[in-house]
């Protein structure tokens, strides 16, 4: 079991507490009831309660943010099974889209879905299972997630459903307004409007688009990933040049949806429909979307309670990747300290008891503690861990000792954003990216000046060196 050592004594108590919660949510091996005991008992595949704990399910939605916690729990074999069933529910019938929900032994989970023809069905959802069958085969390697089964999805989901709803012929698929178990392109539930596109749909089928040339590069088919590519940069210029801007606002946040009328432009804070924009890297960096994140935080206020902020605590899981995709880590800190001391207040559902109580708090604060304010991230198709400081002002050290990757265990140290120390614990070297924020010419490994190459992540720049690890050795990088 990993452990989370910090000069920040409640980084250190919220990862112990995540860690118990999220565990006491795994399913795996067990028998229980079935649509919350309505249709008997059944034998549960791998996996963990992913929505409301009161009911014997997991959600799309919910699953696919929870999964990199999940992953940094070991959860391997319980992420790949509950996306196999959703892959698996994804039938002609129910015109190619995956349900909305599932029962533990992988049923469809009865509250959601009443037939074929009648269950919950939002767009987005779809994109995000695509992008996130790229995701777990890059963190953990597995083949399986090029399987043809999978690879089948996700090119069927990119392709004739995607077309067969696109009835304006601008690439994106439409929705039929805002009732939920009809076809709706948005995640926000409850919008004051009745959209046929949205920001939020877009931006997931964008990261899709990009997913999908992931797999065919993985595969071997290196046209159909330079096709997907392409076609990922279209509909990229396409969103910030012409679909995001208000023909009245031309300066003004990005149009987060657009109407039945197929003319009219909404761009007032739509709640999910703006915030996943950004979430998946959609904008173009520069100072139009820093506008628009300043926008986001004024319309969030200090959250639950405050007039254009949502009043779930579940919608705050999504914060900190936000603001953490362009930098702003005092932003992505504050909403993550916002999540730690809403845990014991009560959720806006009377039946679900304190926030902390809703599975994806717990799942998602692993996440953004490791991945996030760690950067932790393992590629194994290329055979690299990487780190990447966001330490705010606040958090001076931050240590993650003993944890299990695929194949490797490494405990990882930051010191500020300027210094870093690996070890790895296994039996073989481990290739380390060690990344730090900035344009540096160098980095010091072990005493040592390495040359730097430098990208830049959403407009961020990024320096980074690649050194292999020893097993048993310990490497320490840093940069003026």
């Amino acid at each position: 079991m990993a452990i989370l050592e910090s000069s920040c004594a409640r980084l250190e108590e919220a990862f112990r507490w995540a860690e118990n919660m999220a565990r006491a949510y795994v399913t795996t091996g067990k028998r229980g009831p079935l649509n919350d005991g309505r249709t008997g008992e059944g034998d549960y595949i791998p996996s963990y309660w992913a929505g409301y704990r009161t009911r014997t399910a997991f959600y799309i939605r919910d699953y696919v943010h929870q999964t990199t916690g999940a992953f940094f729990l070991g959860l391997h074999e319980e992420n790949y099974r509950m996306l196999e069933a959703f892959v698996r529910s994804a039938t002609e019938a129910r015109g190619l889209y995956s349900l909305w929900a599932l029962n533990f032994d992988g049923s469809p989970y009865d509250i959601d879905y009443k037939g074929d023809t009648n269950f919950i069905r939002e767009i987005p959802a779809q994109f995000e299972l695509v992008e996130l069958v790229y995701r777990l085969y890059s963190r953990t390697g597995d083949v399986r997630y090029l399987s043809d089964e999978m690879f089948g999805f996700c090119l069927r989901s990119m392709t004739d459903f995607v077309t067969s709803r696109d009835k304006n012929g601008n690439g994106v698929p439409e929705g039929l307004g805002g009732d939920i178990f009809g076809e709706t392109c948005t995640y926000n539930e409850g919008p004051r409007f009745e959209p046929i596109e949205a920001g939020d749909e877009i931006a997931c089928q964008h990261r899709a688009m990009l997913s999908l040339a992931g797999l065919m590069r993985a595969r071997g088919d290196l046209d159909g990933a330079e096709k997907w590519e392409t076609k990922a940069a279209a509909l990229r210029k396409y969103f910030n040049e012409d679909w995001s801007v208000h023909p009245d606002d031309p300066e003004g946040p990005y149009v987060s949806v657009l109407m039945t009328d197929g003319i009219t432009k909404i761009n007032e804070f739509g709640l999910e429909t703006s915030w996943f924009m950004p979430l998946k890297t959609l904008p173009y960096p520069g100072p139009r979307c820093e506008r628009f994140l300043d926008h986001i935080t004024e319309k969030l206020g200090y959250g639950i309670g405050f007039p254009t902020a949502a009043v779930n605590i579940e919608a705050y899981t999504y914060l900190p990747e936000v603001f953490f995709n362009y930098d702003r880590v005092e932003e992505g800190w504050k909403w993550m300290k916002y999540l730690q001391d809403q845990r014991n207040v009560h959720h806006v559902g009377p039946s679900q008891g304190n926030n902390g109580y809703y599975p994806e708090v717990s799942f998602t604060m692993i996440g953004h503690i490791i991945e996030g304010l760690m950067g932790i991230v393992q590629d194994v198709p290329s055979g690299t861990v990487s780190t990447f400081s966001r330490l705010p002002a606040e958090v001076e050290t931050l240590t993650l000792r003993n944890q299990a990757m695929v194949e490797c265990e490494i405990s990882v140290k930051h010191t500020g954003r300027r210094e870093t120390e690996f070890e790895n614990h296994g039996g073989k070297p481990v290739m380390w990216q060690a990344q730090f924020v900035g344009i540096h010419d160098s980095v010091t490994v072990n005493g040592e000046v390495r040359k730097a190459e430098t990208v830049y992540r959403s407009g961020v720049p990024v320096s980074h060196v690649t050194v292999s690890v020893p097993a048993g050795a310990r490497f320490h990088a840093c940069v003026v």
